[in-house]
């Protein structure tokens, strides 16, 4: 049965070997409407990347932008009701170009969004081979830093690994070996979470900034000032918690 969702995921390291959530299951709002993510949903477009729909490459894109080209191709999605982050939809095969790769390591380009043909919207697929209509199709993914369902249900890094005897030696939960030290564990790990996510906003209302050529130039060098204030406020509140 579908749910809304709330989850705490730490971030690390981009694993491409991994695969990556799309789409999770649950209620979620878009203006006035709910959309409805049913495990059919997700089953369907699962099997309509295995029939060979959409009919081309299915397209990784920067923030559903095709003007510098596509940065990658996904090859295969798979709905999991028990994946790394939860059930839905994980893309679970796909090539990066290197600038994919540099969108998601220099970029802040850390989560994904998908585009989808389907009711929901009002719409369906037509498949030029024999002109049938198909509900539920994927045409494309975007890396972005504004994922719609939110960085707790699609972002790309995974859970956050220490090595507390070196490489190969990984220990789940920062190594902890009881409840009390799992705990302060996870308190460092949402504390960090909290400070990168400061960092994110931080860096999104500068190239609101910096992109507001309306403003005098006076204005948007105070707006910076005022926002880098804000920031540093910011921080240190977090660490005072």
């Amino acid at each position: 049965m579908a749910k809304n969702l709330v989850a705490f995921e730490p971030f690390g390291k981009l694993d491409l070997t991994k695969p990556f959530k799309l789409i999770p299951l649950g209620t979620w709002h878009r203006g006035d409407r709910k959309l409805f993510i049913t495990e059919d949903r997700l089953r369907e477009i699962e099997q309509n990347v295995t029939d060979g729909l959409p009919n081309f490459r299915i397209p990784i894109n920067l923030n559903h932008d095709d003007a510098d080209g596509k940065i990658g191709d996904v090859k295969a999605v798979s709905f999991m009701p028990r994946g790394e982050k939860g059930p839905g939809l994980y893309v679970t095969d796909y090539e990066l170009t290197e600038a994919g790769t540099k969108a998601i390591e220099e970029k802040g380009y850390d989560a994904v969004s998908a585009e989808i043909v389907w009711t929901l919207n009002g719409a369906t697929y037509e498949d030029p081979r024999n002109g049938q209509q198909h509900d539920n199709v994927l045409v494309g993914v975007a890396l972005t830093p504004y994922p719609y369902f939110g960085h707790n249900e699609v972002a790309l890094y995974s859970a956050h690994v220490e090595y507390p005897e070196g490489p190969g030696m990984y220990r789940p939960y920062g190594g902890s070996k009881s409840f009390g030290e799992y705990d302060a564990w996870l308190e460092s790990e949402m504390q960090l979470e909290s400070i990168r996510e400061s960092e994110r906003i931080f860096r999104g209302l500068m190239d609101n900034i910096s992109m507001a050529d309306e403003m005098p130039v006076e204005e948007r060098a105070d707006a910076i000032k005022k926002l880098a204030d804000e920031f540093g406020q910011r921080l240190r509140s977090r660490e005072e918690d």
